[in-house]
């Protein structure tokens, strides 16, 4: 018996068209403060929103997400909950939501609104230009929203002293969108949702893990939030 000659590859006209790649998120640090407990992710309004929308609904990651229902069912600003192993992947869909659900404040050319409003922020002249703010996901640990959760500082560490007290100055209302997440330990806590009052007009996201989740306070979220 002959074998049978593979088939000729279809015409490219005939191809179906490869899903668009699903776009990577970077995480920056910013001055002066450890990157694992706040980074900044810039918004991706350089790319279509179609393209974006398309890219996020190819990504297996994101399967599970059902992102028309998120951005047409919400009351204000995005309140989503994203229980994930993958904290990349909640930052990378946070990034995603928060892009298609917004308006780039660049394309309102207000100067002043792209540069960050806080001394502690201020960069030096010579240094690496920092994303905006309000043009950037803000990656925070729920310490900083309860300083309850930090551990004991160690003696004469200066980074611990130093950003104590980022919870009370670096403006989380002015960012693009939030996304709170931690390695281990809770995420949700009743002082972390009594901070909500302050974010009412913010884009905020929780990634929890499996271990992470608390009923009671998930309800809380829901039902006085809207997440």
């Amino acid at each position: 018996m002959k074998a049978r000659a593979p088939a000729a590859p279809a015409p490219a006209a005939e191809r179906a068209p490869a899903p668009p790649a699903c776009v990577p998120v970077h995480l920056q640090a910013l001055p002066d403060i450890p990157k694992s407990r706040l980074s900044c992710a810039p918004l991706l309004w350089h790319i279509p929103r179609e393209a974006l929308r398309a890219s996020f609904l190819a990504a297996p990651q994101f399967a599970g997400i059902p992102l028309q229902q998120i951005l047409e069912d919400h009351r204000g600003a995005l309140r989503v909950i994203l229980l994930a192993d993958s904290s990349y992947y909640a930052a990378q869909a946070a990034v995603y939501m928060t892009t298609l659900f917004t308006e780039d404040p660049a394309a309102k050319n207000d100067d002043d609104s792209l540069w960050y409003d806080l001394e502690l922020l201020e960069e030096e002249k010579d240094s690496a230009p920092q994303p905006a703010l309000n043009r950037s996901l803000a990656v925070a640990v729920p310490a900083l929203l309860d300083p309850g959760l930090e551990e004991p500082a160690k003696p004469r560490n200066p980074i611990q002293t130093f950003t104590s007290g980022v919870s009370e100055s670096f403006p989380f209302s002015l960012v693009g969108g939030l996304m709170l997440a931690a390695p281990s330990g809770p995420v949700l806590t009743p002082r972390v949702l009594d901070r909500m009052e302050e974010l009412k007009e913010t884009n905020v996201f929780f990634a929890l893990q499996p271990g992470q989740v608390d009923l009671e306070l998930l309800e809380e979220l829901r039902f006085t939030w809207g997440f």
